[in-house]
């Protein structure tokens, strides 16, 4: 990712573009995290299969 965000200026991305990459990378990538682990810290994510359903 740190090597897409370098490269889109160069390719012409606008600034919105390069903008939510620069997020992206900040909120998921460096982290460790990716999207989903948005859902499990929501209030009972946890508790929810991958179906959706609850578990317990």
């Amino acid at each position: 990712f740190g090597a897409a965000l370098a490269a889109l200026p160069r390719l012409g991305a606008t600034a919105e573009v390069t903008d939510a990459v620069a997020g992206y990378l900040e909120r998921y990538v460096l982290r460790g995290r990716c999207p989903a682990d948005d859902l499990l810290d929501m209030p009972g994510g946890a508790d929810r299969g991958p179906h959706g359903k609850e578990t317990r």
